[in-house]
């Protein structure tokens, strides 16, 4: 039987992948958003609603969705679209970013949060660093769901890589080589991603479990060196040399939403799906990423 599923976000990196796997299912997809710039969903029989989650559109209303998945959540202040929806289960993508950089390794849904510091309002938030206020914010717009509406589950992904990635951290280390930058290599971190059709995958089972839920969306755990490795390899890129201090790098930071982690998942059926390798993540990225260099 078809479901009713509204994505919010549904044309961006995450939400595109997500509208192609329901639709793929048979599912009853309706995306909002706020442009129509879809052309990778044109084959699709997808209906639309277009408008901005800050001033939601009474269209939203006149709907009632089996399930919502919130794409593009960002602080407290994007959810005013709660009060807009119809469903019998929300589901919010937030990151793995919540939790505390001193969790301890392979910690599952029930570790710590985000550094207690990080959660008092008093502090000047103009002096976190980008990656604090990122977990922050993701950790205090969970918690604002949670307060407002009771039918929500919360997935937390590790780095999302893969085919129509899109936020320039690829991109930026194909580019060090040319411009003589040097990339960090310490092969004691971790480097935790997941692919996402992976994500995608695991999403459709997470509507599927009852509301409530905790999900840790994270795929494999490699070392750095390993990482490095294996874009050389995949990019053929010659002449890279790895140093331990740079700053301002994509990736290297010890902040948890930069991937530098080994975190599981308490629930079974998340460890034991069968995640796709680097090598072929990398791979799926670069057959779009081609096209454009």
């Amino acid at each position: 039987m078809s479901r009713k599923i509204l994505i919010i976000g549904g044309t961006g990196f995450i939400g595109n992948a997500l509208a192609k796997q329901f639709a793929k299912l048979g599912d009853d997809v309706t995306l909002f958003h706020r442009e129509m710039q879809i052309a990778s969903l044109e084959n699709l029989n997808l209906s639309h609603i277009l408008g901005d989650r800050k001033e939601p559109v009474p269209a939203l209303r006149s709907q009632r969705f089996d399930f919502v998945i919130d794409t593009c959540g960002f602080s407290p202040e994007d959810f005013l679209i709660l009060d807009f929806l119809n469903t019998e289960h929300y589901i919010f993508i937030s990151s793995v970013g919540v939790y505390s950089k001193f969790i301890s390794p392979f910690s599952d849904e029930r570790g710590a949060k985000i550094d207690e510091e990080l959660s008092n309002l008093s502090l000047d938030f103009d002096k976190f660093n980008k990656h604090e206020k990122y977990g922050f914010l993701k950790l205090k717009s969970e918690e604002h769901i949670r307060m407002n509406f009771s039918n929500c589950s919360v997935v937390r992904p590790s780095i999302v890589l893969g085919k129509n990635e899109n936020t320039g951290r690829l991109r930026k280390i194909y580019q060090l080589p040319k411009t003589d930058s040097k990339i960090p290599l310490n092969s004691a971190n971790k480097f935790q991603f997941i692919d996402i059709l992976d994500l995608a995958a695991l999403i459709t089972k997470v509507v599927e479990m009852p509301p409530g839920g905790d999900y840790n969306l994270v795929g494999p755990s490699l070392s750095w060196q390993e990482f490095v490795s294996t874009f050389i390899e995949t990019f053929e890129i010659e002449n890279y040399l790895p140093v331990h201090d740079v700053t301002d790098f994509p990736f290297w930071d010890d902040y948890p939403n930069q991937g530098i982690r080994s975190l599981v998942s308490q629930h079974s059926w998340i460890t034991e799906h069968k995640f796709t390798s680097l090598a072929d993540s990398l791979t799926m990225f670069k057959l779009g990423f081609e096209k454009f260099y």
